[in-house]
């Protein structure tokens, strides 16, 4: 499988190859954002321009402008988060990137083969073959379309005490119930 992995030295070969070489006479990229993480931004634009020669213009929108420029693409790079609010994989994969529902993510991307899969994934009734229906729809975003490029996985760091408390489970979704957390006797 071919991964997208870090490669300036075949990012600088592509750029020059679509007759950009050094990145001379590339337009400059307007990357949208609304106030949290302009660290995030100020990183890409640094990297953008250190390994590319390419420059990146922040724009730092209102909350409810940067939402509606999204939905009307009406941007050329912008970034968001999404924490998965449920313990399925269409808290994702619904949510995100089918043609009908993908408000937040916004990218105008349709596939009919990936929507035909998640709606089929939501009447099939066996846990095993619905997994494979979703693994088969992940491939399409992962392996073939891939219509976001996610940058990273924030990290979350929790101090908690074995020898006092039980119930505590980390998760990858770090969702908890903390009614689920007693005090050891």
């Amino acid at each position: 499988k071919n991964l997208i992995l870090f490669d300036p030295e075949n990012a600088k070969k592509l750029l020059a190859e679509a007759g950009y070489p050094d990145g001379k006479g590339f337009p400059t990229l307007k990357y949208k954002i609304s106030g949290g993480r302009p660290t995030t931004a100020e990183f890409l634009q640094e990297q953008f321009k250190k390994i590319l020669n390419i420059n990146l213009e922040i724009e730092n929108e209102e909350w409810t402008t940067f939402l509606g420029s999204r939905r009307t693409g009406n941007y050329q790079m912008s970034s968001v988060g999404w924490i998965g609010d449920y313990f399925d994989p269409l808290t994702f994969l619904d949510s995100l990137f089918t043609t009908e529902n993908h408000f937040f993510g916004a990218y105008k991307y349709s596939n009919k083969e990936y929507d035909a899969l998640i709606k089929k994934s939501n009447f099939e009734l066996d846990p095993i073959k619905r997994q494979d229906i979703l693994r088969q729809a992940e491939e399409i975003i992962v392996e073939k379309d891939f219509p976001m490029a996610p940058l990273f996985i924030p990290k979350s760091h929790y101090l908690f005490r074995n020898d006092k408390w039980t119930g505590w489970i980390p998760n990858i979704a770090e969702s908890y119930l903390y009614e689920d957390i007693k005090t050891k006797k």
